[in-house]
């Protein structure tokens, strides 16, 4: 069911603008709520962009269109050499639609501007030129912020990242050799069983399934729920460490930061064991000339596993295994896609291999 909020607001500043400073499309780049910064790693989509436009009714005036993953906002707006007001803010809220991150964070947006009184003033800037303008909306009563730019934030939570080291309190650092590309994966999908969003990985020998959770009430932070990691016999540096950081309930609520241009994720435990990631492998390996070169294109799969190959298909064989390592299906792969329809939901491991001796295993997880 839809409800629609009816707000008027009016923004003051005390500097003066070219109205046409306001016209276009900004993105989201960060907000400050209860004095916290919770920058936006959720724009993959360009989500929370917010536009103005002159409006072709009215002389001299603005429409607005704003909006999140799920809902939107929009109005008419007014605005002089220092200020603008808009005549109505309409919040068209949907309800939740996701589990996932985005849409908590969309929820602590908006509530830098729902439940005002009428009219109500906001402060606002705008600063620099062309793509480094920035636009910042303040709330003065609750000092809650909004930060724009012109180009959107490709800081990005939910994708692949490569761990690259582990340091944890009085022991030396743990680097990854460069040999190696053990992952996490945070996802936007629902798990159909617990319906929380959900994230999966490996280490050296084995992979591992999860349910997650991010929190931005108090600062960004993750937690990784009911991990589940295969069992295979290893005699890893690392893996130990990493999957008892990500895994053990009792102090793995981490604090996380994307930093570099979104290409290194941290994320720190309560214990301050910090896993360091990159967004890409640490080293192309000295044989990757002769790797298949085969990966998904989504994972996880539902019915059919769609496959990107650099090389002809009539030349591959496949195994697919459960988490025991039992063989459920081998074939002669005829296509770039794979039916998997009959298999029950969970972690499962392809190996590919050719006739001239070349193995690629990839971990998938059929929903």
């Amino acid at each position: 069911m839809k409800h629609i909020y009816l707000i008027a607001l009016l923004f003051t500043t005390s500097i003066s603008f070219a109205q046409n400073d306001l016209l276009g499309v900004w993105f989201l780049n960060q907000i400050e709520v209860d004095d916290v910064i919770h920058p936006n790693y959720y724009n993959n989509t360009s989500q929370f962009e917010l536009e103005f436009v002159e409006s072709s009714e009215n002389e001299g005036e603005f429409d607005f269109f704003g909006s999140g993953p799920c809902d939107s906002f929009g109005g008419i707006s007014t605005a002089s050499q220092s200020t603008i007001t808009f005549s109505g803010l309409n919040f068209t809220l949907l309800g939740p639609c996701s589990n996932a991150p985005e849409m908590l964070f969309e929820t602590i947006y908006f509530s830098i501007f729902e439940n005002q009184s009428v009219p109500f003033d906001f402060q606002y800037v705008i600063t620099g030129e062309n793509d480094d303008q920035i636009l910042t909306i303040t709330n003065p009563v609750t000092g809650d912020e909004a930060v724009y730019g012109r180009i959107p934030n490709l800081e990005e939570l939910t994708q692949t990242w490569y761990l690259s080291r582990i340091e944890i309190p009085g022991n030396p650092t743990i680097e990854i050799p460069v040999t190696e590309s053990p992952s996490l994966t945070i996802t936007n999908d629902i798990n159909p069983l617990t319906f929380k969003t959900m994230a999966f990985g490996d280490g050296d020998c084995n992979a591992f399934m999860s349910d997650y959770e991010v929190t931005l009430n108090n600062g960004n932070a993750i937690q990784l729920l009911d991990f589940s990691p295969t069992l295979a016999f290893c005699t890893s540096d690392y893996e130990d460490e990493y999957f008892s950081i990500v895994g053990e309930i009792s102090n793995n609520f981490s604090e996380f930061e994307i930093t570099n241009n979104g290409m290194t994720l941290t994320m720190t435990d309560l214990l301050g064991a910090r896993l360091v990631f990159g967004d890409e492998p640490l080293s192309i390996l000295e044989n990757e000339k002769s790797a298949l070169h085969i990966s998904l294109i989504k994972n996880p799969v539902a019915s059919e596993i769609n496959l990107s190959i650099s090389q002809s298909v009539n030349k591959l064989n496949y195994q697919i295994y459960s988490i025991e390592g039992k063989l459920i299906k081998e074939a002669h792969l005829n296509s770039d896609s794979i039916n998997v329809e009959t298999l029950n939901s969970g972690l499962y491991f392809i190996r590919f291999s050719n006739n001239e001796q070349q193995v690629q295993t990839i971990k998938f997880i059929k929903q």
